[in-house]
């Protein structure tokens, strides 16, 4: 595979509000890719899609971010990074490492750790768990784990069916969402070596996974869009005790995209139905729905930043992620991707990192 490249766009200014519609200059996008940059391109939060974005940067104002982008490879898939700059990407069949990505990315070294050289088959969802990188692996329908310290060298653990999401608790344990055989798998803290998975059946279609505040798993159901919590019974919070609670009520919708959690505990839920995409506000200790708002347009995954929802545009010309108030459901910014997102993903600096897979990139929004 040929060895990727890291490319960064220079801050551009950018106009926010109802100031900025009423009359924001045009202002050049200058890169360092490109010497002699277009006198009318501009980068501005807008309520209606760009014809042709591009991502650029611009000096934050208010909660506003900088835009900042990441050449990593192929169709990037998943993202999973701490909040110093460091993660790791899945492509189609490989993980590029990422090391330094902070500033403008022009700092940003890029590994690509199967030509250490180690297999990963085609590796889909990623998580950071302390020192270990777990992810997925649609080809050998395994969860996988990078060992610490390691270039590349892994920990196989057979699932025997389809592990697509990962959520990890406050002990470290592991929760994975199985899309095929409808169940949620969970793996004790630590290393992948000798441990015995824990089940809990029937849980749909899951598309999405969490841990709540409380502990609790929650996986949301792709062909259906209904909520499935789990619970664990047993005194001690332990594994063996997974229970699959009955009686949550069904969100009215017919698909599910994604789900996350407010500060206050609120869980957040994108989907669609007849009438178009959902975001829906759902009470944690009872399942219930809250409050449903009309999107406008085909949502995504969902990161949920303070009073904001960001979530990409999921239809097949989706270039755009859109920020969102949880307050009413109103669109209050979009910004330009460059191509469409496959995932949306909040570090532990509250910074959101999206593989855009048309493009090839990793857009950062830098708060």
């Amino acid at each position: 595979m040929r060895a990727p490249e890291a490319r960064f766009v220079l801050p551009l200014a950018l106009c926010v509000g109802a100031l900025a519609l009423a009359g924001c200059p045009k202002m050049p996008r200058v890169s360092a890719l490109d010497p002699n940059p277009s006198p009318t391109a501009t980068l501005s939060p807008s309520t209606t899609p760009s014809t042709s974005p591009s991502p650029a940067e611009s000096p934050p104002a208010s909660d506003e971010p900088i835009l900042r982008e990441l050449v990593v490879g192929s169709a990037p898939r998943a993202i999973a990074m701490d909040a110093t700059g460091n993660g790791y990407v899945t492509l189609p069949t490989d993980i590029v490492k990422i090391t330094k990505a902070t500033g403008t990315m022009s700092e940003a070294t890029l590994l690509n750790l199967s030509t250490v050289p180690f297999e990963f088959g085609s590796p889909s969802s990623i998580m950071l768990a302390g020192e270990a990188v777990w992810f997925t692996d649609d080809q050998r329908k395994q969860l996988r784990e990078i060992k610490a310290g390691s270039s590349g060298q892994t920990e196989d653990f057979p699932f025997g069916s389809l592990p697509s999401r990962m959520a990890l608790d406050i002990q470290g344990n592991v929760f994975v969402a199985d899309a095929t055989g409808r169940q949620v798998g969970a793996l004790p803290a630590g290393s992948l070596a000798g441990k015995a998975l824990f089940t809990a059946a029937t849980v749909g279609q899951p598309v999405d996974i969490l841990v709540d505040v409380g502990g609790s798993v929650w996986t949301l159901g792709a062909d259906d869009g209904d909520l499935t919590k789990i619970s664990r019974t047993i005194p001690g919070n332990t594994l063996e005790g997974l229970e699959v609670l009955p009686n949550i009520p069904p969100l009215d919708l017919t698909q599910g995209k994604g789900i996350a959690q407010d500060d206050g505990g609120n869980l957040w839920v994108t989907g669609l139905k007849a009438s178009g995409g959902q975001l829906v506000k759902v009470d944690r200790g009872s399942g219930s729905p809250i409050a449903t708002f009309n999107l406008g347009f085909v949502p995504g995954r969902i990161a949920v930043r303070g009073n904001f929802a960001w979530i990409p545009d999921d239809s097949p010309s989706g270039t755009m992620i859109t920020k969102v108030s949880l307050t009413d459901g109103s669109v209050v910014a979009t910004y330009p991707l460059g191509g469409r997102a496959s995932d949306v993903f909040k570090d532990a600096g509250g910074d959101l990192w999206i593989p855009v897979v048309t493009s090839n990139t990793i857009v950062k929004l830098d708060f």
